[in-house]
């Protein structure tokens, strides 16, 4: 992996960290604006979370149910604070 933008942009490798597979893109805002459309961090924490129950259908491991435990734990964090957000009015604006 490697920082593109801070925050916001991601080359991502293959698995032996020899070639850039692909770019991640996290939403970016500025004032409010987005200037790059992206995903967040509740759409890549579902995928992972989705791709580690696939794998324990699979192979079934004790770490994997801890791993998936810590991301829907992750998961709950992160829209709690999007709707708290909500309730406060600065949902969609840089104001934290």
């Amino acid at each position: 992996m490697k920082v593109v933008t801070p925050g916001h942009e991601y080359e991502l490798l293959n698995s032996t960290g020899t070639r850039v597979i692909g770019i991640l893109q996290f939403l970016q805002k500025k004032n409010g604006k987005i200037i790059k459309d992206g995903t967040t961090n509740e759409q890549i924490i579902k995928v992972l979370i989705d791709r580690i129950e696939f794998l324990q259908e699979k192979v079934p491991c004790d770490e994997n149910t801890e791993a998936i435990l810590s991301l829907q734990k992750a998961l709950t964090a992160l829209e709690k604070r999007t709707a708290d957000r909500v309730d406060r009015g600065v949902e969609g604006s840089d104001t934290y």
